[in-house]
């Protein structure tokens, strides 16, 4: 639905509609008015709360991928860090064994 006739709860308010001879019940149609109105004043809230949330859940979404790439490079570091201890530790095994 493009943006082009976007009706707002005041112009729904404001309606006016021309009387002929055998026309709608006024009071009736006032009535109907202004509960659509409302209607749709309600719905315009809720769009507007969900957008926040959805705002604040990609947020908090970018924020935990930034966090798992900064924990995936931590444990990769550790894994090397451990390969070099063990390869040092195997060298001076080899070493400790030649001099024996």
């Amino acid at each position: 639905m493009g943006d082009a006739m976007r009706i707002t709860p005041l112009d729904i308010q404001q309606m006016v509609f021309t009387v002929s001879f055998r026309g709608y019940d006024k009071e009736e149609v006032n009535r109907f008015l202004e509960e659509l109105a409302q209607t749709v004043e309600a719905l315009n809230r809720d769009h507007a709360v969900q957008r926040e949330k959805i705002i604040f859940l990609e947020q908090q979404l970018a924020e935990l991928k930034r966090t798992e790439a900064t924990l995936s490079n931590t444990l990769l570091s550790a894994q090397s860090l451990a390969e070099d201890v063990k390869q040092n530790a195997h060298r001076e095994a080899d070493l400790v064994i030649k001099e024996a």
